[in-house]
């Protein structure tokens, strides 16, 4: 063949102009990723949120301050996790972290980074299949072009191959969290899950860290402590203003609405079913604190007949106590409380 020949095929053309559109095509997806966190999570984790989750998303999109009030088993932690993966996923590399607290490490770990780590896992899994596809010469409809970057330590932490740090979720000794993540700041998404048994000083530090406009902060928890920092914040009008409030009640989630009828049996099977209401209703009765709560999502002192909240237990479990061996032993006594 001549070169005349080959400038008379014009074959070339149309293969050259098919992958523009595509790369087009490819940046215009990831510019409405960056707005549309459920399309993303769609896109590249194979994820579908539910409309609740989907009204905290585009609240983490358009608010600098969020706050989640959420029942019981509607799917709160496992959305932080998907906003925290949305969040570094369309971000260049460098530009944004998120971090990450709760009232103890455990629950760090334990949670949200947990499902951080699996969810990591199964974006290279996708990625895999992707590759896979293209090798053998098939469709790639519904698979990433990409995995996200880095790696997930079971220690909470995310890094990039490089070693640079992504994120990081982290529970500072009481009196400490001003060191917890200090001198961060610039493209920083904060998150406090749990986020009943995070203390004044923790949040004020998620606060000081997420300065810049384009910094984002959730709180998200079951609302069992109004007189907890993230509850007297939500009932105090002045200080909610600058919030974003979303509650989300069991009964509005997709076992008790037609929205469960369109959705995948992945999506309803770990999320809170009848059951659960019922036996809330006969325990406690709709207008114990504990349904308020735990049922509906609405503000209520979740104690029954217990002298310490949950989330102060928690803390409790979680701290190491060194006597100095020069202090004068002393007994304490418990006197329980009764209805009598």
């Amino acid at each position: 063949m001549t070169q005349f020949d080959t400038l008379a095929d014009v074959s070339y053309k149309f293969e050259f102009e098919n992958a523009v559109l595509l790369q087009m095509e490819m940046q215009a997806r990831r510019r409405l990723h960056s707005k549309r966190p459920e399309i993303w999570a769609f896109d590249v984790l194979g994820v579908t949120l539910w409309s609740k989750q989907v009204l905290v998303a585009h609240s983490i999109v358009e608010h600098k301050n969020t706050m989640v009030a959420a029942g019981h088993g509607v799917g709160k932690s496992y959305l932080t996790a998907v906003l925290a993966c949305w969040w570094i996923d369309t971000h260049a590399i460098g530009a944004a972290r998120v971090l990450s607290t709760a009232p103890t490490t455990a629950q760090v770990r334990g949670i949200v980074w947990r499902e951080i780590q699996l969810l990591h896992r199964k974006s290279k899994e996708r990625y895999q299949e992707y590759l896979d596809r293209v090798r053998r010469g098939e469709p790639t409809d519904g698979l990433p072009d990409h995995p996200l970057p880095g790696y997930v330590t079971s220690s909470g932490t995310w890094r990039n191959f490089d070693g640079l740090e992504l994120g990081a979720g982290r529970t500072p000794p009481r009196g400490r969290e001003g060191d917890a993540f200090q001198g961060i700041h610039g493209g920083v998404f904060a998150i406090a899950d749990e986020a009943v048994g995070v203390g004044k000083e923790m949040i004020d530090t998620l606060a000081n860290n997420t300065t810049a406009d384009e910094d984002r902060v959730l709180l998200i928890a079951n609302p069992t402590n109004p007189n907890s920092e993230m509850g007297q914040i939500w009932n105090d009008s002045e200080r909610a203003a600058k919030w974003s409030r979303i509650t989300i009640s069991v009964l509005e989630s997709p076992h008790f609405t037609d929205e469960g009828k369109s959705l995948p049996e992945t999506v309803m099977k770990y999320m809170t079913n009848h059951q659960y209401v019922i036996d809330k209703k006969l325990e406690y009765g709709e207008d114990s604190a504990n349904y308020k709560a735990r049922v509906k999502g609405e503000w209520a002192l979740d104690s029954g007949m217990i002298l310490f909240p949950d989330e102060v237990l928690e803390v409790g479990l979680a701290t190491t106590v060194i006597p100095d061996p020069s202090d004068i032993p002393r007994v304490g006594f418990d006197i329980s409380r009764s209805e009598k």
